[in-house]
């Protein structure tokens, strides 16, 4: 059963089951063959590695990275080399499953591709993607923020630092989907300047269509916050990262990494 995301009288999100219709069962299993240039593939490590460990908890999701399929068996993605042309068979070897989703309103998606082949070479922006899960806060509270929590006030702090910084030749891996995408319309340029989109917030905002998974296992492990994974919960779930990673460690380590 897939998950929906709710919110709790305090604001945090939560995972409840989502409504499913009899004889209309959620895609399973798909062959990289049926990708379509412009699906956006959000992918979940299984491995306990550090990095894709802190981007789950701190962006309360399952998911930790994202790209953009622009055909012939070739993504665009955010890494810390940079941007550059991957493979799919690559990643589904770093990665456990991803979840294709695919664009089916009006706009011009070869827009999308086209705005990402540009973006190759550019690097990745490590500083901004460590703030993201301050930003993603102050915009998912927005008109909440609370005058007396210290997160807020940093969250609305980096917020308003993106807003108000110069252009850089610089992003990472959802943020370079978003800038894509509002080269066709399907983003709008706050969307791009705030820059608080999570991998996890493509499966969850509703902007795509959910096309199924990717995986070179037939039976992949599903991430327990999977919204889309085939697993029946009969309570609300709230995400309750244990050990939560302290924000601060990980600017303070993104900003050692860079010098």
């Amino acid at each position: 059963m897939p998950y929906a995301v709710d919110f709790d009288r305090h604001g945090n999100e939560i995972y409840v089951p989502a409504i499913t219709f009899p004889g209309d069962p959620p895609p399973g299993r798909i062959d990289a063959s049926s990708l379509r240039p412009g699906d956006i593939l959000v992918w979940y490590s299984a491995d306990p590695d550090e990095i894709h460990t802190t981007i789950r908890e701190l962006t309360t999701g399952a998911y930790s990275h994202a790209a953009l399929y622009i055909g012939r068996g070739h993504v665009i993605d955010a890494g810390p080399d940079g941007i550059d042309e991957t493979s799919v068979t690559d990643l589904m070897n770093d990665f456990e499953v991803a979840n294709v989703l695919r664009w089916e309103g009006e706009h011009d998606i070869s827009k999308a591709v086209v705005r990402a082949k540009s973006m190759r070479g550019q690097k990745y922006a490590r500083l901004d993607a460590a703030l993201l899960p301050l930003r993603r806060r102050a915009v998912k509270r927005r008109g909440k923020l609370r005058f007396f929590s210290k997160k807020d006030w940093f969250a609305a702090l980096a917020l308003f630092a993106r807003r108000h910084r110069p252009p850089s030749n610089s992003t990472y891996c959802s943020q370079l989907i978003v800038e894509c995408f509002a080269a066709c319309g399907v983003y709008g340029d706050r969307d791009v300047v705030e820059a608080a989109v999570s991998p996890n917030d493509f499966l969850t905002e509703g902007h795509f269509s959910y096309k199924g998974y990717l995986s070179r296992k037939i039976e992949p492990s599903f991430h327990l916050f999977d919204v889309n994974a085939p697993l029946s919960r009969r309570e609300r779930l709230t995400w309750r990262p244990s050990p939560r990673p302290s924000l601060l460690k990980v600017v303070a380590s993104t900003i050692w990494r860079r010098n």
